[in-house]
């Protein structure tokens, strides 16, 4: 067993948590001159029940999930989907609810296509050794998988981690997605899958963390969406 501080850094939040971790394969999108590495993480069982008040509230059921606003953003991209943005996800009022640590605000830089808004004028920035994290939101069964924008630094070595950790009853299981970061400029990232760790009703929480690692670089980020939304 593993803690995820000892494998990445963990951002803060909710402290340490033992897991099993298997490396999966190397993916290609596109040209296949970006590297995607999937790391599939699953904890082991159900956390033991804290008697702290953060651990009580770790063992309660989903929040319930809000009304979503859906687009297809990513047409261009051969993507028909429908997709919500993530809580914040547009970084147009800073943050917003959004937490960070290091290096990370947000900058007058918009990522080019403007999907979410043509008047949307910002994005995250994470410099090295920076994670940012949204707050815990409910998703359905079928919202699976999330995607965004970013810029990469162009620089040999450098990689943005993003987790999605899925939490239901004290039990969390998350999936990871490394992006290569060796070519510069903005670009749509791969899905990335949400785990499921679903209740009864069909739902579960998410948060969903972004950092940067291996070699120091800085990287912007915008319009996180999740996918897919079919109507109920």
């Amino acid at each position: 067993m593993n803690t995820l501080r000892g494998i990445y850094g963990y951002p803060g939040g909710n402290g340490e948590m033992a897991v099993e971790t298997t490396e999966g394969e190397i993916a290609m999108l596109g040209s296949g001159r970006r590297r995607f590495r999937w790391v599939a993480v699953v904890v082991g069982g159900l956390l033991a029940v804290s008697t702290s008040a953060s651990g009580a509230a770790a063992q309660t059921s989903p929040k319930p999930c809000y009304e979503r606003t859906t687009k297809q953003p990513f047409i261009r991209w051969n993507d028909y989907a429908h997709y919500f943005r993530a809580p914040s996800g547009h970084f147009e009022y800073g943050l917003g609810t959004w937490q960070a640590t290091g290096s990370a605000w947000t900058v007058s830089e918009n990522e080019p296509w403007r999907v979410d808004g043509g008047n949307d004028a910002s994005s995250l920035e994470l410099g090295p050794g920076s994670w940012s994290w949204s707050r815990e939101f409910c998703v359905y069964s079928d919202e699976e998988s999330l995607r965004f924008f970013y810029r990469s630094p162009g620089v040999a070595g450098a990689g943005l981690m993003v987790r999605v950790r899925a939490k239901n009853f004290g039990a969390e299981s998350v999936n990871t997605l490394v992006i290569d970061g060796s070519r510069w400029g903005w670009a749509l990232s791969p899905q990335v899958s949400i785990p499921r760790l679903l209740d009864a009703n069909g739902q579960q929480n998410i948060i969903i963390e972004i950092g940067p690692v291996n070699v120091g670089a800085w990287w912007r980020i915008d319009d996180v969406m999740v996918d897919p939304w079919r109507f109920k």
